[in-house]
């Protein structure tokens, strides 16, 4: 990761997934070394945590889009904590049970920028996390989530009016 850094300070994306060799550190010096950085994915990146998402919070404000699929160690709380500094963010990608909706409605009411949620396979989540109105939400990605009814539909409806596109698989179907 320092190489990476050190030979591109103005890298704009960088998309690591898959890496078991970066850790919080890794990500806090690419944060602190990168700050062009728009387009960040450490999904399954196992050995990352909340503290290493925190970097990213603290260091990269103008980050459009962050994706951390089935990343372990980073919690829905972590989440959330982090999210009152990711005002620019348009593009959120999370895959994990450990998040829970009153964590993802903290979230979504942080991330005001959104036009763009995947939460596939974070089987807890219902359409409960949606408290807030999301006004430039276009595309939701809730594959793998089984607890949604039609009345959860026109929630959601309610609270994205400008969502165009929804990916759903129920399971149970």
């Amino acid at each position: 990761m320092h190489a990476i850094a050190n030979a591109f300070p103005k890298l704009e994306a960088l998309f690591i997934a898959n890496c078991d060799k970066v850790t919080d550190y890794a990500i806090r010096y690419l944060s602190q070394q990168c700050w062009y950085l728009r387009w960040l994915d450490i999904s399954r990146c196992s050995k990352v945590t909340h503290l290493g998402l925190l970097e990213i919070a603290k260091h990269l404000p103008h980050l459009v889009s962050l994706g951390v699929r089935f990343c372990p160690e980073i919690t829905g709380y972590g989440l959330q904590f982090c999210s009152e500094y990711f005002l620019c963010l348009q593009d959120l990608s999370i895959s994990s049970d450990n998040i829970t909706d009153e964590e993802l409605a903290v979230i979504l009411k942080n991330c005001i920028s959104l036009n763009r949620l995947e939460i596939p396979w974070c089987t807890q989540l219902t359409a409960r996390a949606f408290n807030t109105t999301l006004p430039k939400l276009r595309y939701l990605d809730i594959q793998g989530c089984a607890h949604w009814s039609e009345a959860d539909f026109k929630h959601i409806d309610s609270c994205c009016p400008h969502l165009y596109e929804i990916v759903w698989q129920d399971e149970s179907e």
